[in-house]
């Protein structure tokens, strides 16, 4: 399901913020930022010290940015489908969930729902149409609980389904999988102690302990062995 997140500018995740973010959506990590007018995208990171190396060398604390981690639904486990991705050559964007009846085996939900839906029509009408309330209510319409946040070359922000994230210290949030359980279940005040928590592979939900944490009741299946990855 991923995690999206913008941190503008003056404000910077913690270390430990990112890497929970990248242990519990291990399948490509990688931001993006605007500068003199050009948006830049670093993507395609397979292990969390290669995402932090390259992100704390970018010294991008004083500009607006988006950072995103990768848990696969649709497409393979690549380059081509890690987040952040062109809409324009101005304009940026990662998302967090599944839109319905786009993706396939080869190519994620959203670089199918990019190229087929809001490249055409944002080339046509140009991005100040993310601040069209009509067209944001289609895109939500079409995407259901997904969550969009686009960054354009000087350094703006746009969102579609805000609201079903929220703010950290200033920060952005799609989820909370960028906090430990044991901080989560304390924020939410619930009782229930997650110890040796397992994650489905497919859609990131806790497995059930009564089975050995190997069941997903989301996916209906139990889970397979994980073998780790590199990129085709």
């Amino acid at each position: 399901m991923c995690i999206a997140i913008n941190s503008p500018k003056g404000t910077e995740p913690t270390k430990s913020a990112l890497k929970e973010s990248f242990i519990n959506n291990p399948h490509g990590g990688g931001f993006a930022y605007a500068k003199k007018n050009k948006i830049i995208v670093k993507k395609g990171f397979e292990t969390f010290k290669d995402f932090y190396a390259e992100y704390k060398n970018a010294n991008i604390q004083g500009l607006n940015k988006l950072i995103h981690f990768r848990i696969k639904t649709s497409g393979k486990i690549n380059y081509d489908n890690c987040h952040p991705f062109y809409v324009t050559a101005n304009l940026v964007m990662i998302h967090n969930g599944i839109i319905p009846n786009f993706g396939n085996d080869e190519v994620s939900d959203t670089r199918e729902f990019i190229s087929m839906v809001l490249k055409p029509i944002i080339l046509k009408h140009g991005i100040n149409i993310l601040n069209n309330p009509t067209f944001i209510n289609t895109i939500e319409d079409i995407i259901g609980g997904s969550k969009l946040v686009f960054l354009d070359n000087l350094g703006n922000t746009y969102y579609v389904n805000k609201d079903l994230g929220h703010d950290n210290n200033k920060i952005w949030y799609s989820n909370d999988s960028y906090m430990n359980y044991t901080q989560y279940y304390i924020e939410s005040d619930n009782s229930y102690e997650f110890d040796s928590c397992k994650l489905c592979n497919d859609c990131g939900q806790i497995m059930d302990k009564s089975v050995d944490l190997t069941y997903c009741e989301e996916c209906n299946e139990y889970d397979k062995i994980y073998n780790p990855y590199h990129f085709n």
